[in-house]
């Protein structure tokens, strides 16, 4: 598992890190134009992430469970194709149904008292990044589909590709002298990213050719996803509810001072880029343990779970060493200004413990995805992130006059103790082989028509 890990994770781990130095780059870049700036490009994600990202991505782990598992039990292969399909119509509709409230953005900001400069640019940004939501969700659900078939390099072949063209485009768009439209340039960049994976992938279906899992399109993808929605619905609840937890901090800093919210603007994109190691993990982990539970391998499911877990733990140690002890090398990559990196300095412990518990949270939640068990999450980061991490950190930053410290020590609290629910629940309360079953239940409720979709019983 660990070579199988290595090689394939690897690939996913890659493709994930490319993706967050999108943020990471438009961050650092809005570091050089001004305070203000930062903090609104901070909030601007918080909330992207929090509205569009988490929800996509909630729904694209139900599109995990059905075609990891699909792909190793039903005899008709081309169903993973048509589960893809499935979630791909799912995550288009959310779109459709959101977008009045991130145009509308500006203006609810400023009716909850943020300041009219920072809810302004925030309002430009979403505006502006509405015109790649559409091919971005698409790109998502086409890599979900490939790793649910173990094909990993294709999604890194295009990060390696798009992500370099991404650095130059937010230079030239935010800091260049000639074309440099300074906050304007870093949503311009994304959408040109955006169109660019798309445009990329597509390709890569001409190049690469047929897998034997794709049938066609077919409008029976729309019908009977109740199966579908059982298992998107809590994963996205349960991503938003972790997510609410982190950003919220970005949302509630902008109210205290200009240095302080930028520097846990900086610290929070940082934490971000190291946890997205583990994201490339858990992505890899959740085909892993869907793959092989629906090829009736429960032990071999568990033993893939452990030693994920494992190397997340050390990809963490890692990266505390590299937060404490090298900050005068890396803060400044972000900033000079001496009052935000004394902010940022303030942070390093309790953001170390923060990357752990997000970090943790990742794959234990990989592992619950492969088993179809995100309704566990949902109940447990609902409860735990938004009644526990959440109040207590405003208490602790308002109240106790903590300030951003404060905010993030409530998140770390809310979420370990959800971590420390779901371990328990993972080691003691699931049944891998009564998995199996309930994967072939699953599979058979979900099907596309009672001659196609019969169950690998030679397994």
């Amino acid at each position: 598992e660990l070579k199988w890990l290595m090689s394939s994770s690897s690939l996913t781990t890659m493709t994930s890190m490319l993706q967050a130095t999108f943020i990471f780059v438009n961050v650092m870049s809005m570091g050089h134009v001004g305070a203000k700036e930062l903090t609104a490009m901070a909030v601007s994600i918080s909330i992207f992430e929090i509205f569009i990202e988490g929800p996509i991505v909630g729904l694209a782990s139900a599109l995990e469970t059905f075609c990891s598992t699909a792909y190793t039990t039903v005899r008709d292969k081309t169903m993973v194709g048509f589960y893809f399909q499935r979630g791909l119509f799912a995550m288009w509709g959310y779109l459709i149904m959101i977008l009045p409230l991130v145009w509308c953005t500006e203006s609810i900001m400023l009716a909850i008292g943020q300041d009219p400069y920072i809810a302004k640019l925030c309002g430009v940004f979403l505006r502006i990044t509405v015109l790649g939501m559409f091919p971005m969700v698409a790109y998502v659900a086409y890599d979900r589909y490939l790793n649910s078939q173990g094909i990993m390099r294709i999604g890194t072949f295009i990060l390696m590709v798009v992500a370099p063209l991404h650095w130059i485009n937010n230079y030239l768009l935010v800091r260049a002298q000639v074309l440099g439209l300074e906050f304007a340039g870093g949503p311009i960049a994304n959408i040109i990213s955006d169109w660019l994976l798309i445009i990329s992938a597509l390709v890569s279906v001409y190049i690469i050719g047929s897998t034997g899992t794709w049938g066609g399109w077919d409008l029976k993808a729309l019908r009977n996803m109740t199966e579908y929605i059982k298992l998107a619905v809590p994963a996205m609840l349960a991503i938003c509810a972790e997510w609410i937890s982190l950003e919220s901090i970005s949302i509630s800093a902008s109210y205290f001072h200009a240095n302080q919210a930028a520097g846990q603007a900086i610290m929070t994109n940082t934490i971000v880029l190291i946890a997205r190691l583990n994201d490339g993990l858990g992505f890899g982990n959740s085909a892993r343990v869907g793959n092989l539970i629906g090829a009736a391998k429960p032990r071999q499911a568990r033993m893939a779970g452990n030693v994920s877990f494992a190397v997340c733990l050390f990809i963490c140690f890692l990266a505390a060493i590299f937060i404490i002890f090298y900050d005068n090398w890396w803060i400044p990559l972000y900033t000079t200004d001496i009052l935000v990196i004394r902010e940022v300095k303030k942070l390093k412990t309790v953001g170390c413990l923060l990357m752990l518990n997000t970090s943790l949270n990742t794959v234990l939640n990989s592992i619950l995805r492969g088993l179809g068990r995100q309704k566990i999450t949902a109940i447990t980061y609902l409860v735990n992130n938004n009644l526990v991490g959440i109040p207590l950190g405003l208490y602790l930053g308002f109240i106790c006059q903590m300030e951003v410290v404060g905010l993030w020590l409530g998140a770390c609290i809310g979420s370990m103790i959800a971590n420390i629910i779901l371990i328990v629940y993972i080691y003691m309360g699931i049944n891998r082989k009564d998995e199996v079953r309930l994967c072939m239940i699953r599979l058979q409720r979900s099907r596309r028509s009672p001659e196609l979709d019969v169950p690998n019983t030679e397994i």
